[in-house]
């Protein structure tokens, strides 16, 4: 592995390292298969989707960051749309397996998943007003299929779930303080 796709950082312990490789390898998959995109920067806050759900899922700001983590998803999703060899294949499935696990949580952490993805809405950390010209899907769209895996043809699901966020922004966009209750 390379250096780029050890993301080292300062405090981190081989677990969490470990666990930051299996959510790139899984973003990466999805960037492979078209899933989430990288050709609609957001006309606000110029992030593409790809770009807003790194920043959600390993809560960064920094731009350096950014882009050590948007080169590791580019060359995890090189290796497996290029990769012939099983082995890396049986690594790529393995990777993938870990955050499909953890997005298939209880109702209750769903529901601070829902509660997270509206705050980040409100602090304009995603947005939603970036249809990707290939797909059609938003940043927040994208988000919500990655996190909850929906696939190209659950419609209605997603959009109960973006019902969901929007209703928790109407219930707290008066009271933004009841957001770090969660």
């Amino acid at each position: 592995m390379t250096e780029a796709h050890e993301l080292e950082l300062e405090g981190s312990t081989q677990g969490e390292e470990r666990f930051r490789e299996c959510l790139v390898a899984q973003i990466a998959q999805r960037v492979s298969t078209g899933d989430i995109t990288d050709d609609n920067p957001s006309p606000t806050k110029g992030y593409t989707s790809l770009d807003q759900i790194l920043r959600f899922t390993f809560l960064i700001n920094g731009q350096e960051t950014l882009d050590d983590l948007r080169e590791s998803v580019f060359d995890e999703a090189k290796k497996s749309v290029n990769c012939k060899d099983e082995e890396a294949n049986r690594l790529i499935d393995k990777y993938s397996k870990l955050p499909k696990k953890l997005r298939k949580q209880k109702d209750a952490s769903r529901d601070g998943l829902i509660i997270s993805l509206a705050k980040s809405i409100c602090e304009g950390q995603i947005t939603d007003d970036n249809p990707s010209p290939e797909r059609g899907y938003t940043s927040l769209d994208q988000i919500i299929q990655f996190y909850f895996d929906i696939r190209e043809n659950e419609y209605k699901r997603l959009e109960k779930i973006r019902n969901r966020v929007f209703q928790k922004i109407e219930k707290y966009q008066d009271d933004p303080d009841r957001f770090c209750m969660y």
